[in-house]
């Protein structure tokens, strides 16, 4: 595998923890939002973009949960094809994969952004307001069939 090869695959690692922080993160902040606090924000552009996001709360979380797990899907198909591009040592790349990985997820794309939302969650609605609007627009058919998945096994139970 060439050195080009190489730091592509680093960087989509790379990307992909990041976007899982950010979704993670951004979840926490904006549901964690009072209702009376999302009215102040609207005096800026991003303000009123949490609004927008917190006015269709099914739409937002559908959203947070596809944009968070196609993160995840990446992360973890980009570490097996570094797994098996070390297949002389496959026992500890596959400790590796099986291990670390989920445990470096849980903990720093979980649990760090959560708990960092939590202090500061006016601070991140605004910061994740218009990525989080964009993604919106840019999932747009698979948040609808989300949401249109959601509401039928809904009416079911």
């Amino acid at each position: 595998m060439s050195t080009y090869n190489l730091v592509a695959k680093f960087t989509l690692l790379a990307v992909s923890f990041v976007l899982s922080c950010f979704f993670s993160g951004s979840e926490t902040a904006l549901f964690g939002l009072p209702s009376e606090d999302v009215e102040h924000l609207e005096d800026t552009a991003r303000g009123r973009a949490v609004a927008h996001l917190l006015q269709n709360p099914r739409r937002l979380l559908s959203t947070i949960l596809l944009g968070n797990n196609l993160a995840n899907i990446l992360f973890f198909s980009v570490s097996f094809l570094l797994v098996l591009r070390n297949r002389e040592t496959l026992g500890a790349a596959t400790v590796l994969l099986v291990v670390v990985c989920p445990v470096a997820l849980i903990i720093f794309c979980e649990v760090l952004p959560k708990t960092l939302a939590v202090s500061y969650s006016h601070r991140w609605s605004r910061m994740a307001a218009l990525p989080l609007y964009y993604s919106q627009v840019a999932l747009w058919p698979c948040v609808r069939t989300l949401e249109w998945l959601a509401d039928t096994f809904t009416n079911l139970l």
